[in-house]
């Protein structure tokens, strides 16, 4: 087994022990460019399974605060709902950890 599948592989154990069920929920916006009107917004829904836990993070003027951090292997986007059970989270940043220049887990500041 290669490094990157190995990665993958331990970042999947990790998150299906320590981690529970949750729903992520990107709704979009279209916009009709011959009618000048927006479309209608749709929303879909992506079972995952994340680990919320707090973490020490960097600020934008550099300075160490806790933040909410949610784990996953799915990637998330700005403004995402993270729904676990009937607590909503929004997702604020998204970083990526690669291993070999492939993504292997997401972690999203949650508020």
């Amino acid at each position: 087994m290669d490094f990157n599948a190995e990665m993958i592989a331990l970042a999947m154990d990790l998150i299906a022990e320590f981690g529970g069920p949750a729903e992520l929920v990107r709704t979009t916006r279209g916009f009709n460019k011959a009618t000048g009107r927006e479309t209608p917004t749709t929303s879909t829904s992506t079972p995952v399974q994340v680990i919320i836990a707090p973490q020490e993070v960097a600020d934008a003027d550099g300075r160490r605060v806790t933040r909410t951090i949610a784990t996953m292997l799915v990637e998330p986007h700005q403004n995402d709902k993270l729904m676990i059970g009937q607590q909503e989270w929004i997702v604020g940043n998204v970083t990526t950890i690669f291993a070999q220049n492939l993504p292997v887990v997401y972690k999203a500041v949650v508020e």
